[in-house]
């Protein structure tokens, strides 16, 4: 099987949800049993988002069943991207159907859903040939279409139902975490485990603060107020804990930056 070195890519919340879908459509292709409905993110301007999953977009087309409409998959088109040749283009089509109460049918309306495929994939650290860019190309692009044709309010009962079921994934906690610069004297302010403490805890609370909002950055909005509701910190009150239990608060933030980095480096 070809290989290749690894490229980095860029990386935002609706990519890795699009390769979260790869991971989902490649566990019904298995036959495992899949159970996310929706993903969950903070955007760019720090707002809690929600978007529905490949699995997620099927519960709302079987809700939409219930009110008498019915979406089918139509045809399926693709091609190689002519701009790059690791790539395939798909089209999906999708029809909308509203069945009477005689059981008859009309068609209300076709629309069509597409998708640019990654013919690869990474593991390990290489990029291999993936065995089910197909599957994953002509799901998506069916995925999109019939997404299209989802009612808000039909998007929103599924998702406070996957709240509730537990069906949510945290995208986040999936993002590479970036460590923004710091400089000698944070460094400093924050000994390592064992290390002899030189400088009063009050003389550097307000460095110590400024690491706490770094690892806001580094894990993601969700997993740092996570780890402080933990140890039942307000974010707003840091810099008034005490050396104890800020000491405690900042391993515990270490750890989990150190635990993402492992995943992502897997």
């Amino acid at each position: 099987m070809q290989e290749k070195s690894l490229i980095p890519q860029e990386r935002n919340p609706y990519q890795i949800m699009d390769r979260m879908d790869d991971s989902l459509i490649e566990a019904e292709l298995e036959n495992r049993i899949v159970t996310t409905w929706v993903y969950s993110f903070t955007g760019s301007d720090g707002k809690f988002q929600s978007g529905l999953s490949k699995v997620g977009v099927d519960a709302c087309c079987t809700e939409m069943a219930k009110t008498g409409h019915i979406i089918r998959e139509g045809e399926i088109r693709f091609q190689i991207d002519p701009t790059d040749s690791e790539y395939v283009l798909f089209q999906g089509m999708a029809e909308r159907y509203v069945v009477n109460n005689d059981g008859t049918e009309v068609k209300m309306e076709i629309v069509n859903g597409t998708k640019r495929q990654w013919t690869m994939m990474k593991s390990k650290g290489k990029i291999i040939n993936d065995p089910f860019w197909y599957e994953k190309g002509a799901m998506k692009a069916i995925r999109n279409a019939r997404a299209r044709m989802i009612p808000e309010e039909i998007r929103t009962k599924i998702i406070t139902l996957a709240k509730q079921k537990g069906r949510v994934k945290d995208v986040n906690s999936s993002q590479k975490p970036l460590k923004p610069p710091q400089s000698k004297k944070l460094d400093e302010s924050i000994p390592e485990a064992g290390e002899k403490k030189k400088v009063l805890w009050k003389d550097r609370i307000d460095s110590f603060v400024t690491s706490m909002q770094g690892y806001e950055e580094k894990l993601g909005l969700d997993v740092y107020v996570k780890i402080l509701e933990k140890n039942e910190v307000d974010p707003d009150q840091i810099k008034n804990m005490t050396e104890g239990k800020g000491m405690i608060l900042y391993n515990d933030l270490e750890n989990a930056y150190k635990e993402l980095q492992e995943i992502e480096e897997s």
